[in-house]
């Protein structure tokens, strides 16, 4: 009877040991409370690796490295909004370019503390190649694990395409790309 005391004591210990190195408390274990484990703001620092098409499913138009680093604020309730700057290297073109991003959306936390979000962006290209065009991306998903006060993104396996649409600065017209890419990053609460 004394080892099954000492052995349930050990395992007891190894859960919470478990709990605290991931950032779960016992009180998370509600799972109405799930989108509460995710509150506040975050300084973000992600970077992206995109695949362009000039079609769905196309041929290669373009690769493009992506750096970003701005806010991230979760209401604790499933919905955040995301202020970021992008600096953009189009691999196939050489050109630069660094635009301003405006994002709103959803997530949901499970568990497991994995994320999922969906978000809707629109930027505005402030300097480089492209200066003063706008762009839209309707819908773009993230997979995000939290470590107490930290988020990691995780890139999506496959990645989803994505529609870029772009309005060109001067009343250019509207060009409208496809994308995959692969996005991985940290997220600190600030």
């Amino acid at each position: 009877m004394r080892a099954i005391r000492t052995l349930l004591l050990m395992l007891s210990f190894a859960v919470a040991v478990i709990l605290v190195l991931t950032g779960v408390r016992v009180s998370d274990a509600d799972p109405a409370n799930l989108a509460n484990r995710l509150k506040g703001t975050y300084a973000a620092n992600t970077t992206g690796f995109c695949y362009i098409t000039a079609s769905s499913g196309g041929t290669l138009l373009n690769n493009q490295y992506q750096g970003q680093s701005g806010t991230y604020y979760f209401d604790g309730a499933g919905g955040f909004t995301i202020e970021i700057l992008v600096n953009s290297f189009n691999i196939s073109t050489g050109t630069l370019s660094t635009s301003t991003v405006t994002a709103t959306g959803t997530y949901a936390v499970s568990p497991d503390n994995s994320v999922t979000t969906e978000v809707a962006s629109n930027s505005l290209i402030i300097d480089g190649a492209g200066t003063g065009n706008t762009v839209h991306v309707p819908s773009i998903t993230g997979r995000w694990l939290i470590v107490g006060d930290e988020l990691f993104r995780m890139p999506t396996t496959p990645p989803a395409e994505e529609t870029v649409i772009t309005t060109l600065a001067g009343g250019g017209g509207t060009t409208t790309t496809y994308r995959k890419c692969s996005r991985v990053g940290t997220l600190h609460k600030i």
